[in-house]
């Protein structure tokens, strides 16, 4: 919701700005094209009452003005849109997560849900309850499907939709090495890693896909 005030108030603060500059440049060349006499005229003082001058509202006139309201409402649809989209996605992705999640941890997420919204592209899930372990948690990263700009950034950079899990072990357990790769990179891996190829091998499970 934060994110849709955001860039509303940007919006806003653009149609503004964009909108006295149109009438700034609208009044200066009004300004120049009167004659000299009538500048001449309205530049001197008089003290008879003139009569008001009658303003044509026409469609042409907005032009600026109805084209900063279409920019406006596209980025509250997108908003909405883009939102709805990741939230669908966050549900495909909240199942298997609490799958593994509940058959390694006794206490997962609040007790009502397992994902928990820090935005609408970014979820975040906690657990906790296993012997030799303080707690492990995770962050979904889902392209920011609600912000135009940050989208094209993903695009731009090639950015991809990513989970990342961090496990947090109890202090007095021994250090050790290990790493989860495909089954293709593994030799990669332990050729490139000096604490992988010293201090672990290689090994294959049948219930691992490669």
């Amino acid at each position: 919701m934060h994110q849709l005030v955001r860039i509303s108030q940007l919006a806003l603060c653009w149609v503004v700005l964009l909108a006295a500059r149109v009438a700034g440049d609208e009044l200066e060349g009004a300004v120049g094209n009167m004659p000299a006499d009538t500048q001449a005229a309205a530049a001197a003082p008089t003290s008879e009452k003139t009569a008001p001058v009658a303003i044509e509202l026409e469609l042409s006139n907005f032009k600026m003005e109805a084209l900063m309201l279409v920019i406006v409402a596209g980025l509250v649809a997108n908003y909405f849109y883009g939102s709805r989209k990741n939230a669908e996605l966050a549900n495909i992705w909240e199942k298997p997560i609490a799958t593994v999640l509940q058959a390694n941890f006794s206490a997962v997420g609040d007790g009502r849900q397992v994902l928990e919204r820090d935005s609408a592209a970014d979820l975040l899930f906690y657990a906790s309850g296993r012997r030799h372990c303080k707690y492990a948690q995770g962050h979904l990263m889902l392209t920011a499907r609600q912000d135009p700009i940050a989208l094209l950034n993903d695009l731009t950079a090639n950015n991809h939709e990513k989970l990342e899990v961090e496990v947090t072990l109890n202090d007095n357990l021994p250090g050790f090495v290990f790493a989860a790769v495909p089954r293709k990179r593994s030799k990669a891996v332990n050729r490139d890693r000096y604490d992988v190829s010293t201090f672990a091998k290689i090994a294959t499970h049948d219930n691992v896909p490669a």
